[in-house]
This record gives structure tokens, C-alpha cells and sequence, in this order.
């Protein structure tokens, strides 16, 4: 568990960082969940499956509540995605079925490569 100090600076990081920055925090932090989900799938930790299944769901269900659907025409197909997505990764917890996992993995890693190097592309502008 992170200490308060520690706590204190994601958070600063996160109030100061550019919307770019804080879309890639999310991207990584998705990634991260999704990663260290597909471990625990693989090993059948059961605790593990949950964290890190919930800890995804938190980070799409950011991604998603991001998305300004009156700024940029695609946002809501993009929140349609998201939704499935979390949709899927719900399904994979409750099931403990690694399935339902994958096939949210497959949609979600082209995603997030291309929101990262939008965001990149952004950054360097």
C-alpha cells in the first residue's frame, strides 16, 4: 500500500498533468490491470482475477466518463466500446473465465495504442 507521501504526489502529478498526460496515466494504468489480469488468469489466483478486474473496470469507466460526446463525433462510439468492454470484464470476474477477459484484451490494446500515440502526437504539438 502506498504511503500518504506517495499518495500525495500521484495525486499532485495527476491535478498538474495536461489532459494528454493524464489520458496517457489512465492508458497506463489500464494496461497495467489488463497485464497483470491476464496473469492471474493464468495462474488461477482468484483474488488477483478481482483486484485486478475491478482496478480495469475503474480506469474504462474513467476513460469513458472522459469522452465529450459534444466536442468530438466519435466519442459515442468509442463509449459504446467501453462499455462492452466493461461489460466483459464484469463477466470474466464474476465467471472467473478467462474468455471474456480476451476478448475485451483484443479490442482494448489496438485502442489504447492508438489513444496513446494521439495523445503523443498531442504532446508534441
Amino acid at each position: 500500500m502506498p504511503s500518504l507521501a506517495q499518495r500525495a504526489y500521484v495525486e499532485n502529478a495527476v491535478e498538474t498533468a495536461t489532459p494528454a498526460q493524464r489520458l496517457l496515466i489512465l492508458l497506463d494504468r489500464l494496461e497495467a490491470n489488463l497485464v497483470a489480469l491476464g496473469d492471474a488468469f493464468r495462474v488461477r489466483d482468484l483474488e488477483a482475477i478481482h483486484v485486478n478486474a475491478k482496478a480495469a473496470q475503474a480506469a474504462l469507466a474513467l476513460l469513458r466518463g472522459a469522452l465529450r460526446e459534444d466536442v468530438w463525433e466519435h466519442a459515442a462510439t468509442i463509449a459504446t466500446l467501453y462499455t462492452w468492454a466493461l461489460e466483459r470484464l464484469v463477466r470474466a470476474n464474476v465467471d472467473k473465465d478467462p474468455a471474456p477477459y480476451e476478448e475485451a484484451r483484443s479490442v482494448l490494446e489496438p485502442l489504447i495504442a492508438a489513444w496513446r500515440h494521439a495523445a503523443m502526437e498531442v504532446s508534441h504539438e
